[in-house]
């Protein structure tokens, strides 16, 4: 069987008026046109402020047509907002929010075949959200993982399914999926041969493995956060760089990509920095308007 490529690129948080991360973004687009894989899946994030400004949607909806592959694409908490209990920065992922987000994208869920395995996106934003569209989308992966059958499977969403322990039953919602949604997630993937589940959202890298299932959280291309506490019990690496992962017929193995042209954006140093990103006052491309 022939082996093949994929790139997965998160959390970019793109603008074209808070254009803050955008010499990352401008290096792994270099990077894909100089060796490109088969395919790319851009985990969520894709934006800085999405889930308040649709022109950042579009922009980063743009970009798409500079890479020289198919392109997968996934929401994040910037870009369609966070569930309840506590959506993050008070804005609740919603029916409007969605809506913007499938104008630009689609759904934001999706399967496809690669490489002899299935592959999978699910929208983690709307885990434990009472949106008609969580429904659909257990309805969606149900039927997916059905129609996949025989072939192993690589699951993607844009946070972490959990953080260090599966059954802890605090939400952090802000970073990994509800109780509810990750125990269900985790027990259809263990059911239908999902080898791999890959995420971002958190900025960090990190492997792991549970029940089977390996455990892949990539780095974010925009930034890290020093000044940010990891949890106990859990190695981390804080870089910047996205991951290439190799299909060879049942085996899956992946390298970080670290170019040297990227520069590591640490929010520790934004002396200005008022508690997330999105609050960042503009810094526009060059012939962008500032709002």
């Amino acid at each position: 069987m022939t082996v093949r490529h994929l790139v997965q690129v998160t959390d970019t948080h793109l603008s074209r008026t808070h254009a803050y991360f955008v010499d990352n973004w401008e290096v792994f687009v270099a990077e894909m046109q100089a060796d490109p894989p088969d395919l790319i899946v851009w985990t969520g994030d894709v934006s800085l402020r999405g889930s308040d400004e649709e022109a950042d949607l579009a922009f980063a909806r743009g970009q798409i047509e500079r890479l020289p592959v198919p392109v997968l694409v996934l929401p994040g908490n910037h870009d369609i907002g966070d569930p309840p209990p506590s959506p993050r920065l008070e804005r609740p992922v919603t029916e409007e929010r969605l809506a913007r987000w499938e104008r630009q994208f689609g759904p934001g869920w999706w399967a496809q075949n690669f490489a002899g395995w299935r592959l999978y996106g699910l929208n983690a934003q709307i885990f434990g959200s009472g949106l008609e569209a969580e429904a659909e989308q257990y309805r969606f992966f149900e039927s997916a993982l059905a129609d996949g059958a025989g072939r192993p499977g690589m699951l993607f969403t844009h946070k972490p399914v959990f953080y260090a322990d599966p059954e802890d039953p605090r939400t952090f919602n802000h970073a990994v999926l509800c109780l509810e949604g990750r125990q269900r997630i985790l027990d259809l993937c263990r059911a239908h041969d999902v080898r791999v589940i890959a995420s971002g959202h958190l900025h960090y890298y990190r492997t792991a493995q549970f029940g089977g299932i390996d455990l892949i959280w990539a780095p974010a291309t925009a930034f890290i956060n020093s000044k940010i506490k990891d949890r106990p019990h859990v190695d981390v690496e804080r870089c910047i760089g996205y991951l290439r992962f190799r299909f060879d017929g049942a085996t899956v193995s992946h390298t970080v990509g670290r170019s040297s042209e990227f520069t590591i954006h640490d929010l520790m140093k934004f002396d200005d920095y008022p508690g997330s990103t999105h609050f960042l006052p503009p810094r526009p491309l060059a012939g962008a308007d500032t709002p």
